[in-house]
C-alpha cells in the first residue's frame, strides 16, 4: 500500500546515504594513495594510523546518521499510516451516516470534508472526485441561500480554482440567516489567502484583520506568518508562528 511504499522509499534513501558515505571514504583513500605517489613513498606507520582513525570515525558518524534518519522516516511513515487508517474509518462512518440521511446536506458535507483530508494524505484523484461529488449532492438538497459554501470554497482552493472559491465565499453573504462569526471569519481569511496567492499583500493583510476582528484563531496567525514570509520578514513570521503554535491546531485550506 501507499505507506509500505513510503517506508521502502525511506529505506532506499538511507541506503543511498550509506552508499554515498562509502564513496566518500573510497575517495579519501584514493587521495591518500595519490599523496603517497606524489611524495614518492609509502605512508609511514603514523600516517597509516591517522588515516585508519579517520576512516573509522567517519564510518561511525555516517552509520549513526543513517540509522537516525531511518528511524525518523519510519516514525513519519508510522504516523502517516495511523492517520490514514483513522481517516478511512471516519470516512466509512460518515458515508454510512450520509446514506441513511440522504436529504441532510450536513452529513454530505462531512463526507466531503473527510475526503478532502484524505486527499491531503494520498494525493489521490479518487479522493478529490469523492469530495466534489459529495458537495454536489449536498447543494442539491440544501435549498437556496444555504449549503456547504465554506467547505466548497476550501475544496476549490485545494484544487487551485481561486475564482470558484471566490464565488462560493460570495454566497455566504447571501444566506437567509447571517452566518456565525466563526464562518464569516474563515471566509474573510480565505479571501485573504486568495489575495495573497495573487500577490495583493495589502488586501490580504486587510482581510486577515477583518477575520481576526470576527474570531481570532491559530490558523489565522499561520496565515499572517505566510504573509510576513512573502513580505521578506522571516523573523516576524517566526514570531507569529510561535503565537499560533501556542494556540493549538493551525491547519488552513
Amino acid at each position: 500500500d501507499q505507506s509500505s511504499q513510503d517506508l521502502q522509499r525511506a529505506r532506499q534513501q538511507v541506503e543511498e546515504l550509506q552508499a554515498a558515505a562509502a564513496q566518500q571514504s573510497a575517495a579519501a583513500e584514493q587521495k591518500a594513495a595519490l599523496l603517497a605517489q606524489v611524495k614518492g613513498e609509502k605512508l609511514d606507520a603514523e600516517e597509516e594510523a591517522v588515516l585508519a582513525a579517520h576512516r573509522a570515525k567517519h564510518a561511525q558518524a555516517d552509520a549513526a546518521a543513517a540509522a537516525q534518519q531511518c528511524e525518523q522516516k519510519e516514525a513519519e511513515v508510522t504516523l502517516l499510516l495511523s492517520s490514514n487508517q483513522q481517516l478511512e474509518r471516519d470516512l466509512a462512518t460518515a458515508r454510512a451516516d450520509a446514506a441513511k440521511r440522504a436529504d441532510d446536506w450536513l452529513a454530505l458535507e462531512k463526507v466531503a470534508t473527510l475526503s478532502m483530508a484524505h486527499a491531503r494524505l494520498t494525493g489521490s484523484y479518487d479522493d478529490f472526485a469523492a469530495a466534489g461529488a459529495a458537495l454536489d449532492r449536498a447543494f442539491a438538497v440544501s435549498g437556496p441561500r444555504a449549503g456547504p459554501h465554506l467547505t466548497a470554497a476550501a475544496f476549490a482552493m485545494q484544487t487551485h480554482r481561486l475564482g470558484a472559491a471566490e464565488a462560493m465565499l460570495a454566497e455566504i453573504d447571501r444566506y437567509a440567516m447571517p452566518a456565525e462569526p466563526e464562518i464569516r471569519a474563515e471566509a474573510e481569511a480565505m479571501r485573504g489567502d486568495i489575495a495573497l496567492y495573487r500577490g495583493r499583500y495589502t488586501v490580504a493583510a486587510r482581510r486577515y484583520d477583518a477575520a481576526e476582528a470576527l474570531a481570532p484563531s491559530a490558523g489565522l496567525f499561520a496565515r499572517r506568518a505566510m504573509l510576513e514570509t512573502y513580505l521578506g520578514q522571516p523573523d516576524r513570521a517566526l514570531a507569529v508562528l510561535d503565537r499560533a503554535e501556542r494556540m493549538g491546531n493551525f491547519t488552513t485550506p
